[in-house]
């Protein structure tokens, strides 16, 4: 199991109780940061729809086995492209955490199958990646012009 360390648990309380960006340096627990958030936002009930962009399968995999280990009673959903448009739909509506790829997304939000004024979070990993073009840069053009609150 990863157990988060003080200082990993103050980033997350700042995280959450304020927008942020989070640049830390290799060896200070990103893994550890993103599992509570992950956890965190996985649980539907909390009215929370919320995005996991640039997680390789790997990083994935490693989340939800650490959930699995932790009892977690709620996973994250993975919304591939094999999903029908509704399927997708209809899982976004019941909430919690989303690992999706950036391609899906973007169709869904601009054939507006996907509300973006209900989006409540979107968690972008290894951002020093994302360039102006990317599809993660478009997902969060096309949120931020349509979800002002979040």
């Amino acid at each position: 199991r990863v157990m988060a360390l003080p200082f990993q648990q103050e980033i997350v309380s700042q995280l959450i109780e304020e927008d942020g960006l989070l640049v830390l340096g290799t060896g200070l627990g990103l893994p550890q940061i993103l599992l509570q958030f992950v956890r965190l936002y996985s649980d539907p009930s909390g009215g929370n729809m919320v995005f996991l962009l640039g997680a390789s399968a790997e990083e994935r995999a490693s989340l939800m086995e650490e959930l699995r280990l932790d009892g977690a009673t709620t996973l994250p959903k993975h919304l591939g492209s094999e999903m029908t448009a509704q399927d997708r739909v209809a899982s976004y509506l019941s909430g919690g955490l989303f690992f999706v790829s950036g391609r899906t997304l973007v169709v869904d939000l601009l054939s507006k199958r996907l509300p973006a004024h209900l989006i409540t979070g979107i968690l972008v990993t290894h951002a020093h990646r994302v360039r102006e073009t990317s599809s993660e840069a478009f997902i969060l053009r096309l949120y931020r012009e349509s979800n002002k609150v979040s």
